[in-house]
């Protein structure tokens, strides 16, 4: 009954009817779009916290960062759109995090996030299809979203099933292996997962693509700050937020630039650019 009524609702999905793409693009770049986490449907008070953060003001500001970052990008082929894990401040309607149980300020009833996810990452597609021939799409799990980033890429999966254009990595596992040309990028949201840890799992796991790789890059969000560092012929990143800090950040101290990244990559020589959006 379960399985013929989620049948029943994705075949009432209205399908997005595919565009014809930009007539040039260079195949030898591509532009990655990192959403540093962003918790939609957290609700932070300028009263309280830092600054104001709602469902409407957590769609504008990521649209308007994509719009922008886009204008700024070069003519790639390919669109990587990364969203680095809690990209939902909620993983359901218990207003919880689900390993610890904590109790979490949300904006209206979940339904409404759980909505606006959809809608924001199809805009954002939408968006880029303007610009790149291709658009590829990475929910990496979160810590606050482990269960609603895998239905939430499912939902992207199935609006967007007739378009040749974008495609939807499966997000199964919390590592997600991305290859460009002579570049190894592995996105994980970072939670419970130290650098060096996570150096040693992808020359481990992924040796194979390891050895033929000349670039190495491991991508990560969960503390709310940008930061890099080189490993062992590996270089890490974590992305900055968006959003503000919650009334428990403010309260501990926390605080960062609010930004998103638009990062351009050649297939042969590596990364060539760095663009920030900020607020």
């Amino acid at each position: 009954e379960i399985t013929s009524g989620l049948v029943s609702a994705f075949s009432e999905i209205p399908r997005h009817i595919p565009k014809k793409p930009p007539r040039f693009t260079y195949g030898n770049i591509a532009s990655f779009y990192i959403i540093g986490d962003h918790h939609l449907g957290a609700f932070c008070d300028k009263g309280i916290g830092r600054d104001d953060w709602t469902i409407d003001i957590a769609r504008e500001s990521l649209i308007d960062s994509v719009k922008d970052l886009s204008e700024m990008s070069p003519l790639s082929n390919t669109a990587y759109l990364i969203n680095m894990g809690d990209f939902l401040h909620a993983n359901d309607s218990k207003n919880k995090t689900p390993q610890s149980g904590n109790g979490l300020d949300v904006d209206r009833h979940f339904f409404y996030a759980a909505e606006t996810s959809g809608i924001l990452l199809k805009e954002s597609i939408l968006l880029l299809l303007k610009k790149h021939a291709k658009v590829k799409v990475i929910n990496v799990r979160g810590n606050h979203d482990p269960d609603s980033s895998m239905w939430l890429n499912l939902v992207v999966k199935a609006y967007f099933e007739k378009e040749k254009r974008v495609e939807v990595l499966d997000n199964k596992h919390k590592f997600i292996k991305i290859n460009f040309g002579k570049n190894l990028i592995v996105c994980h949201h970072g939670d419970r997962m130290k650098w060096p840890d996570m150096h040693r799992y992808v020359v481990s796991r992924y040796s194979e693509d390891w050895g033929n790789s000349k670039f190495r890059f491991g991508w990560t969000g969960h503390l709310h700050h940008s930061a890099s560092e080189e490993i062992g012929g590996m270089k890490f990143e974590r992305f900055g937020v968006l959003g503000p800090g919650d009334a428990w950040h403010d309260g501990e101290g926390y605080h960062s630039n609010r930004s998103m990244c638009l990062k351009v990559l050649d297939s042969e020589n590596g990364e060539r650019h760095s663009i920030l959006s900020c607020l």
